[in-house]
């Protein structure tokens, strides 16, 4: 069993085995309920926590379909008592629970006052920017400073009388940046803070006679947050100053009271209830200053300073780690992911500490009953609330629009849940129909993946526990059939809590999850079949294959350490989400990468209708958009009842679609045997509407019937009816579904095996092919009635005409057959557009593709009627050093199937190799012509001077320069330097058996094969083993050569490389310095053995691949016989030895000037004595780091 065999069964056996313990557990989370994340607004409670306030973002009410701001205030039991448009900003309660809210971008503040319970808008006051309003203790007074052409003027609103006045500032004072901090108790006086030259200074305001004190002055501070503005005690007759001061002075006279004790710190909330100001002293005890004893008295000891006390100082809250303010981003997700977050809870009198797991608190924010506001984070939600110092309990908000999040959510994520369900349905369809597919097989493994990713049993108790199924069917917008299953309850759920679904379907959602990322890259890899996005790149998707599997490494890890998943959740969903946005990247490169560089014109619309696939539900979502807005419009100016059921279509019949599409047209792409055009897309859709429409005409039929039999109704029909009109709707429709065959056929590619034996058969005489008209000959057969091609065309250079013309073949009888009269007119100019792209971009031009590809529009209008003489539908280039020789052109198959990539590759291989013969031809032809008495050797001569390279690859990370020096016109040695792809570098040196003619053909046919297959064959083993077949074939047993061939890897700097007998090239690392007659030192130099015996002496060898790392400055140095057995006149050799250490000195050299170096001193070391050997060298130096 071959390999592939063995993957395809494997590939399938995994794809059913994950598809159908996917299918059971969607089925499983589909009954037992889906995630319902937890509210996560910020509710601001009243002073006496029995209100409080928070925004909500609601439907529009415009005709707009947009979410608009919205405030609301409700009790704490969840009562809802007003809303408001209001837009976001800060909220400040009186204590008269009275409210203000400030819109900070537009600077104004709304007052809302608390009339028994009821709220009401009663004014709009302007503020100044950066400004905050303040309310007077008894909630009848808001201070706040509001903006004139004058200047800034300080106001007051009298909310009793609802009226605002201005407070009559002296003529020399003017507010600037000032901000109200507070009132006195009485309620006459203001204190602000006002900007001044140098400093900020806290001001005291009579708010009858605009008499102004200033009371203390700071260079810098004073500003938020909290702990660094001046706070009054709460009696109001004395102040606190932060730093700088660090003091307490009169509230009335501004004279100094206290200062704060060297090294010591005020706690966040510095007063307590009985007007002691609160401190951290030395060594860390934590003291209360009485100022009626003025004595300072120890309340704790060895405990952090960064804490606060409950109102009645009880109790003591501190932070033992604060990870939130980290720098680094790494250790805030550690200390958010950690079971506690640093919050402990001191009991003064008992001493003891416990912590607070995940609570966060606020220690401003104190109600009057002594509550702490606080929010508490169970991994899946935030809940905000209260904390009760004395039960040491959390109770959170209860937020009166709960019941509509929740409807909500289940409408949103009953929709995403359908639409995966339905893709996994097609992606296993897919795979059933086309099993030996990788692109299906890559489609059903996400579509399990996401399956199961998208369930959650984070809040299955809230789905068992939850009530009221009609109200929830109303509010999603349910049909009124299906609202009345679920109000008479034959969808109920059974009772489930024996079983253990918080782990366990915890486990399964995150081992789904972690697998997203390596589905999505694999669907990157094997999309469209046959692409080469990372094929030529083996290392680097290996390296994304490790990062993919890392999620669920560490799933696995986390759960066999048997910990609670809870805790690791965070972690591997964000380390999930970032690797699946790494492949999610990919996938979207690949596509562009395919679509720029298909395979064939069928991976072209496969992209094409994999990116259509993405658009259409956005466009189909922008169209619904305008219709919303167009059905609001009309409702409100016409009065039209039936307009109300658009939430039902809504949700049955457009989102369905929309969410529906997007698989079902990547699953067409991969099942269908040709993608239609734009055209038969809008037919296919209309057909499939029909079906459709016709499925549900035929079902609401039978419901109608089987209800009417029954004695029931048809709005209200019964179970039985249900499924009885399902199963015959299916199965009546099921055999008119399979006649649409045809269009989901699978279709196959040609047998590998066949298409090797062509390229075989082809290449077998090409080598002795001297004249254009039998290559020609051979192309149409090959293609004709080989790959069954209706037609195919060889266009080669007239130079005297500088035109391209197609070229007539051999007939049976050995002439040459005319042309059809409207193809020999045809000839193509070399510059013209078709020509300059077919040189440019090395690439075929296909015909169909053309007209949907912007740069090739403008290439068909000036070639497509001649293209169209020639029935061609894919134009190859004979392109050589940049120079087109000739054209091949090949029409389309006679059974009308789309090409395959290999299909499409092998035309690419026939096409190098006609350049190959092309340019010999020629080269001969050109030499003949000029030189007509010439003798052989200078012919062999002047062809086999165009086959060595011209030009070296360019590199940025080696230099590389080779030379010849023949000791006849002809020489048998050879060497070359090819550039492949993926940033490669192809080096090859032979040395033939024999000189002169004999040899150089050798040379041109090994030239030939080397260059036609290098770019394609990525193992120097299998294009070694070819060329050996060629040289065979066309020398049976009479000539061999030797051999090297090596591919240096620009990004790893690896040499892989075979040796068929040659001699061993040197490899000199960066720290081989030999002296000049030092003997070989196997550790500092490194001969690059033989792997096999020479090419050309049996019909099958095999070579043994080897890889050398080279690092920077290395060495490599390719050379024939001739080098190191050139004599001198006592008969020594140069050797080896020799060779090594002038390498070694004159390492630093380039390596163009290093080969010229060698050869000078070889000819210095010859002298007189005449060469009778060919001396080929090649060096390859890697640049330093």
């Amino acid at each position: 069993m071959s390999n592939r065999a063995v993957k395809d069964i494997l590939g399938g056996a995994v794809t059913v085995v994950a598809g159908a313990l996917a299918i059971l557990l969607v089925g499983f989370l589909s009954w037992a309920g889906i995630h319902l994340p937890l509210n996560v607004r910020f509710p601001v409670p009243s002073p006496d926590s029995h209100y409080l306030a928070y925004f909500d973002r609601v439907p529009s009410d415009q005709s707009q379909g947009e979410r608009s701001d919205e405030l609301v205030i409700a009790t704490r039991e969840g009562e809802r008592v007003a809303e408001f448009p209001l837009s976001p900003g800060p909220l400040v309660w009186s204590g008269a629970d009275h409210l203000v809210a400030v819109n900070p971008q537009h600077h104004f503040a709304t007052l809302l006052p608390n009339l028994r319970g009821q709220f009401l808008i009663l004014a709009t006051l302007p503020i100044a920017p950066g400004s905050s309003p303040a309310w007077s203790r008894d909630g009848t007074k808001l201070a706040y400073v509001s903006s004139s052409p004058r200047g800034d003027e300080l106001r007051v609103y009298y909310v009793q009388q609802a009226e605002e006045k201005q407070v009559p500032l002296g003529p020399g004072f003017h507010l600037s940046q000032a901000d109200p901090l507070f009132w006195s108790p009485v309620g006459d006086e203001l204190y602000l803070l006002n900007a001044e030259a140098g400093g900020i200074v806290l001001d005291r305001v009579q708010i009858q006679t605009g008499d102004v004190q200033t009371l203390a002055r700071a260079n810098y501070g004073w500003e938020s947050p909290h702990l660094r503005v001046p706070q009054a005690s709460p009696e109001g007759s004395r102040i606190y100053l932060p730093a700088p001061l660090n003091s307490v002075i009169s509230a009335s006279t501004g004279e100094v009271l206290w200062t704060l004790p060297p090294s010591s710190s005020a706690l966040w909330s510095v007063w307590s209830a009985n007007d002691r100001v609160l401190y951290a002293g030395q060594d860390g005890r934590i003291e209360a200053h009485d100022f009626t004893t003025q004595t300072d008295q120890p309340l704790l000891w060895r405990v952090p300073s960064n804490g606060f006390f409950s109102a009645d100082l009880r109790n003591y809250f501190f932070r033992t780690e604060d990870g939130f303010s980290a720098a680094d981003n790494r250790r805030r997700l550690r200390f958010w992911m950690s079971l506690h977050w640093g919050w402990q809870h001191l009991d003064v009198p008992a001493q003891t500490a416990q912590p607070l797991g995940r609570v966060e608190l606020w220690p401003w924010a104190q109600t009057q009953d002594g509550l702490i506001e606080a929010r508490e984070d169970d991994y899946t939600g935030v809940r905000y609330g209260l904390y009760d110092p004395n039960a040491r309990s959390f109770s959170a908000y209860v937020l009166p629009t709960a019941e509509e999040d929740f409807a909500r959510e289940v409408k949103s994520r009953s929709v995403i849940l359908v639409t995966v369900a339905l893709y996994g349905a097609l992606g296993f369809f897919v795979f059933l129909r086309l099993p030996k597919s990788s692109s299906a097989r890559a489609l059903a493994l996400i579509s399990f993946v996401l399956m199961a990713s998208f369930s959650s049993a984070d809040t299955f108790s809230r789905w068992v526990s939850f009530e009221g199924a009609a109200y929830l069917a109303a509010q999603t917008g349910l049909p009124g059939v299906v609202s009345s299953y679920l109000a008479r309850g034959w969808l109920a759920w059974p009772d489930m809590s024996w079983l253990p679904l918080s782990d366990t379907l915890l486990s399964l959602t995150l081992l789904a999850l972690s697998l997203f990322p390596p589905a999505l890259l694999h669907f990157a890899v094997v999309f469209p079949e046959g692409n080469h996005f990372l094929g030529a790149r083996r290392k680097l998707a290996a390296w994304l294959c490790v990062v993919a599997f890392l999620p669920f490494a560490v799933t696995l890890l986390e759960l066999s350490r048997a910990n609670s998943l809870a805790s690791v959740r965070p972690a591997i969903q964000l380390f999930s989400l970032l690797v699946g946005t790494l492949a999610l990247c990919l996938v979207l490169a690949a596509l562009l990468y395919n679509f720029r560089h298909p395979l064939d014109r069928r991976a072209r619309l496969q992209v094409r209708w994999v990116a259509l696939a993405i658009a259409v539900p956005l466009a189909g979502l922008g169209v619904l958009m305008l219709t919303v807005v167009a059905l609001n419009w009309i409702r409100s100016g016409v009065e039209l009842s039936p307009l109300n059921v658009f939430d039902s279509v809504f949700t049955s019949s457009v989102l369905a679609p929309l969410g529906l599409f997007t698989p079902a047209a990547i699953g067409y792409a991969l099942a269908a045997p040709k993608l239609p055009n734009l055209g038969r897309l809008l037919r296919r859709v209309l057909w499939f509407a029909a079906m459709s429409a016709l499925a549900v005409a035929v079902y609401l039929l039978l419901i109608a019937g089987l209800s009417w039999l029954n004695g029931g109704s048809f709005s209200r029909p019964s179970t039985w009816v249900v499924v009885v009109a399902a199963l015959v709707t299916a199965s009546a429709l099921f055999p008119l579904l399979g006649r649409v065959g045809p269009s989901l056929e699978q279709a196959f590619d040609r047998p590998r095996m066949e298409l090797r034996d062509a390229i075989e058969k082809f290449g077998e005489g090409l080598p002795n092919i001297l004249d254009r008209a039998t290559l020609a000959t051979r192309i149409q057969e090959t293609l004709r009635l080989v790959l069954k091609f209706r037609a195919s065309y060889l266009l080669t250079l007239d130079r005297a005409r500088r035109c391209l013309r197609p070229q007539p073949a051999i007939g049976p009888a050995g002439t040459r057959q005319a042309l059809p009269r409207q193809v020999a007119e045809v000839a193509f100019d070399p510059s013209e557009p078709l020509c300059r792209y077919l040189v440019e971009d090395k690439r075929a031009f296909e015909v169909e593709v053309s007209p949907y590809h912007p740069k090739l529009i403008p290439i068909l209008r000036g070639a497509g009627d001649r293209l169209a003489r020639l029935e061609a539908e894919i134009v190859l280039g004979l392109v050589h050093r940049g120079e087109l020789l000739g054209m091949m052109t090949v029409g389309g198959k006679e059974s009308d199937d789309y090409l395959s990539s290999e299909e499409i590759a092998l035309l690419e291989f026939i096409a190098r190799q006609a350049t190959v013969a092309v340019e010999y031809t020629d080269l001969f032809e050109e030499v003949a012509h000029d030189r007509e008495v010439m003798k052989e050797l200078e012919v062999a001569s002047e062809v086999q001077a165009h086959l060595f390279p011209t030009s070296v690859p360019r590199s940025l990370t080696c230099q590389i320069a080779g030379r010849c020096v023949p000791t006849r016109s002809v020489s048998g040695d050879y060497y070359d330097f090819l550039e492949l792809p993926g940033k490669k570098i192809g080096l090859a040196i032979a040395d033939v058996s024999g000189r002169g003619v004999p040899a150089s053909l050798l040379i041109v046919n090994l030239q030939g094969v080397l260059r036609a297959q290098a770019p394609t064959v990525e193992s120097p083993a299998e294009l070694t083993r070819r060329i050996n077949r060629q040289l065979f074939v066309s020398f049976p047993g009479a000539k061999y050569c030797s051999f090297f061939y090596g591919v240096y890897d620009e990004a790893s700097r690896h040499l892989d490389f075979v040796n068929a007998g040659h001699n061993p090239p040197l490899v000199l690392p960066a720290e081989a310095g030999l002296p000049a007659q030092a003997s070989l030192n196997p550790g500092a130099m490194r001969l690059l053995e033989s792997t096999g015996v020479p090419l050309g002496l049996f019909p099958e060898v095999s070579h043994e691949v080897k890889t050398e790392a080279l690092d920077p400055g290395t060495l490599v140095v390719l050379y024939s016989d001739g080098i190191t057995e050139a004599r001198n006149s006592g008969g020594n050799a140069y050797g080896v030895d020799r060779l090594v250490g002038l390498v070694s000195r004159e390492r630093e050299k380039p390596a163009e000037e290093l080969v010229d170096r060698i050869l000078e001193d070889v000819r210095a070391f010859s002298g007189d004595t005449p060469s009778d050997d060919d001396q080929t060298l090649v060096v390859l130096k890697v640049n330093p780091a």
